[in-house]
C-alpha cells in the first residue's frame, strides 16, 4: 500500500474511532446515577482524608476493596458537577479511549502489524461486555485500572529497550496506581514476567530491575491495604476455588469475552478465529504470539476466578482482542477477493459488536428514566421527619428482553440515594427487592392476612431478590433465584416462598409509612383491615 493510501486508512480509522466516542457520550448522557454511584459520589462530600481511609464500598457497608484512586477521579469530577451525571460519563468515555489508545501502542509491540493493532483497537473498543465500564460511573474501577496497568506494561517495556531512570520511575509509578485502583491489577507482576519471556528479554539485568519495581509496589499497596482495612484479605466475599470450578470459570470468561445478546456469539468467534488460523497455514510465529496472549488473558482474570462478572473481563479483553486481531490480521490469502473479504468481515464483526453496545446503552437510558422515576416518588416521602419509610419491591436490577444481562438500579443504594434527593437522612428500609424483566408489565398480588403482615405474589414481569439481606449461598438455588427461606430482622421478617411468592412482617409505628413498587410505579398500600398502623 503507498504512503498515501496508507495515511488515509489512518484518518478513516482515526475519524470512525472518534463517531464511535461522540456516540458512546451521547448514550451516557442520558444515563443518571445508579445504585452503587450515590454511595461513592456521596463519599466525595466527606472530603480526601475520608477517601483515602474508607474501603471501595463507601457509604454502602462492608465490603472488602481498597481503591482510594478511582475514588480521587470522582472526587475531582464531584468539585466540578457534584450530583450532576452527565461530567462522570464525560470522564468515563475519555478514560475507555485513552484505554482504546493503550491497546493499540500494546499491540503495535507485542504482535506485528497495523493491521492487527487497529482491530485490537476497534474490538476492544465496541466490545459489548465492557457495557458497565462504560455507562456506569462506578464502573470506572476497571477501566481506571486497565488506564495506569497498560501504561506500565508500556513504560516497563521501553525501559528494558532504553533504560532511563525516567522511565522506570514512570513505570512504578503507573504499577502503583494500578494497584491502588482495583484488585484485578495484582496479576501486574506475572503477566511482565510472561512479556519478558515472550520477548526474550527475562535474563537481562534492567528486565530484573524492571521486576523488583514492580513488586516493591505491589508491596507498598499490601501494607496501605493492611493499614486502611485491617488485612490483606479482609472483607473479600468466598468463592468457588475447587478445580472444577476454576475451569469452569476459564471457559465461561472466553465465552463471555465475545458475547452479544446471542450468548454463544463468543464460541463462534474462536470458534472463527481457529478456522482462520487454519487456513493461513498455521504460522509458529502467530501460535507463539496466541499463546503467550493466551497465558496473559488467564493470568490476567486470575484475582477474579471464582466470582467472575462482567466488568471484571474490562482488563483480560485487552489480551483477547490483540489475541484475535493478530490470527485475523496474519491470514493473507492470495486472491485479492477473498482478501476483501476478510476485511469486511472483520468491518461486519466490529460493526456488529458497535450496534449491540449502542443498543446496551439505549436499555441503561431507559433504566434511569424508571430510577429516576421511582426516586422522585420516595423523595417527598423521605422528606417527612417523623417515622421510617419502608419500601416493598425496591427495584434491585433490571434485565430487559434481548439485553446482555443485568443493569442496576436500586441493589443498595436506596438510602443514598433519597439522602440526597431529598437533603435528609430519613430512616428508609428495603424491605425486599424485586429484579425487573418488563417494568411496565411487573404486577403483584398484595393481600393482608393481619395489620403488619403482607403477603406478595408476582404475577409477571419479574421476580424476587434478597441484595444484602443475608448470606447468597443460604438464598439463591442453582438456577440463581431465591429458594424458599427466612429472614429475621431488626424491623421484623421476610419470608420467602420461592423466587415469586412471599410473606412480611412489618412492626411499623405510628408515623411510619409503608409504600410498594407495583405496575411500574410506586405507590402506598391502602387496604382493608386498617388498625391503628398508619399507612400512606
Amino acid at each position: 500500500m503507498s504512503e498515501h493510501g496508507s495515511s488515509g486508512w489512518i484518518c478513516a480509522g482515526v475519524l470512525a474511532f472518534g463517531l464511535a466516542a461522540v456516540l458512546i457520550v451521547w448514550l451516557s448522557s442520558g444515563v443518571s446515577l445508579l445504585d452503587d454511584d450515590w454511595g461513592h459520589v456521596r463519599l466525595c462530600e466527606e472530603g480526601i482524608r475520608s477517601i483515602l481511609t474508607t474501603g471501595w464500598t463507601g457509604l454502602t457497608g462492608a465490603g472488602g476493596y481498597y481503591r482510594p484512586v478511582v475514588a480521587l477521579t470522582l472526587y475531582g469530577t464531584f468539585l466540578l458537577s457534584e450530583y450532576d451525571p452527565l461530567p462522570y460519563h464525560v470522564v468515563n468515555v475519555l478514560i475507555h479511549c485513552f484505554c482504546g489508545i493503550l491497546v493499540y501502542l500494546a499491540a503495535r509491540r507485542l504482535v506485528k502489524g497495523a493491521l492487527a493493532a487497529w482491530t485490537a483497537l476497534f474490538l476492544f473498543f465496541v466490545l459489548p461486555v465492557h457495557v458497565d465500564t462504560v455507562f456506569w460511573i462506578v464502573g470506572r474501577t476497571d477501566s481506571v485500572c486497565a488506564l495506569f496497568y497498560l501504561s506500565a506494561l508500556l513504560l516497563f517495556l521501553a525501559y528494558v529497550e532504553r533504560p532511563s531512570p525516567g522511565l522506570l520511575l514512570g513505570a512504578g509509578l503507573c504499577s502503583m496506581l494500578a494497584f491502588f485502583s482495583k484488585e484485578m491489577a495484582l496479576s501486574l507482576p506475572v503477566v511482565l514476567l510472561i512479556l519478558f519471556c515472550h520477548n526474550g528479554t527475562v535474563r537481562f539485568a534492567m528486565a530484573r530491575r524492571a521486576l523488583v519495581c514492580c513488586v516493591t509496589a505491589l508491596g507498598i499497596y499490601l501494607c496501605a491495604r493492611w493499614i486502611v482495612l485491617g488485612g490483606i484479605l479482609t472483607g473479600i466475599p468466598d468463592r468457588n476455588l475447587t478445580l472444577p470450578g476454576l475451569g469452569l470459570d476459564v471457559l465461561k470468561s472466553g465465552a463471555k469475552l465475545g458475547m452479544t445478546d446471542f450468548r454463544l456469539f463468543g464460541v463462534v468467534l474462536l470458534a472463527a478465529t481457529v478456522v482462520v488460523f487454519w487456513l493461513s497455514g498455521r504460522p509458529r510465529r502467530v501460535l507463539r504470539d496466541t499463546l503467550y496472549l493466551g497465558g496473559m488473558t488467564l493470568v490476567s482474570l486470575a484475582p477474579v476466578l471464582g466470582r467472575v462478572h462482567r466488568w471484571y473481563l474490562y482488563l483480560p479483553s485487552v489480551f483477547f482482542c490483540i489475541a484475535v486481531a493478530n490470527v485475523w490480521a496474519a491470514w493473507q490469502p492470495d486472491r485479492k477477493a477473498v482478501l476483501r473479504g476478510r476485511n469486511l468481515l472483520l468491518a461486519a464483526l466490529v460493526g456488529y459488536y458497535g450496534l449491540v453496545l449502542a443498543r446496551e446503552g439505549w436499555f441503561w437510558r431507559e433504566a434511569s428514566v424508571l430510577s429516576e422515576s421511582v426516586l422522585n416518588t420516595l423523595a417527598p416521602l423521605a422528606k417527612e421527619d417523623r417515622g421510617t419509610l419502608y419500601v416493598l419491591n425496591v427495584p434491585s436490577a433490571l434485565s430487559p428482553r434481548g439485553s446482555l444481562g443485568e443493569i442496576p438500579l436500586y441493589a443498595f443504594g436506596l438510602s443514598n440515594a433519597l439522602a440526597v434527593r431529598a437533603g435528609v437522612e430519613t430512616p428508609v428500609v428495603a424491605v425486599n427487592h424485586c429484579w425487573l424483566t418488563d417494568p411496565a408489565g411487573f404486577e403483584t398480588g398484595v393481600t393482608r392476612p393481619g395489620p403488619t403482615h403482607w403477603r406478595i405474589d408476582v404475577r409477571s414481569g419479574g421476580y424476587f431478590s434478597a441484595h444484602g439481606q443475608a448470606d447468597a449461598g443460604s438464598l439463591y438455588g442453582a438456577d440463581g433465584r431465591l429458594r424458599p427461606t427466612v429472614i429475621r430482622k431488626p424491623w421484623g421478617e421476610s419470608r420467602y416462598h420461592g423466587p415469586g411468592r412471599a410473606e412480611f412482617v412489618i412492626e411499623t409505628g405510628r408515623h411510619d409509612r409503608v409504600v410498594i413498587f407495583d405496575r411500574g410505579g410506586v405507590g402506598g398500600l391502602r387496604l382493608r383491615n386498617e388498625t391503628r398502623y398508619r399507612t400512606w
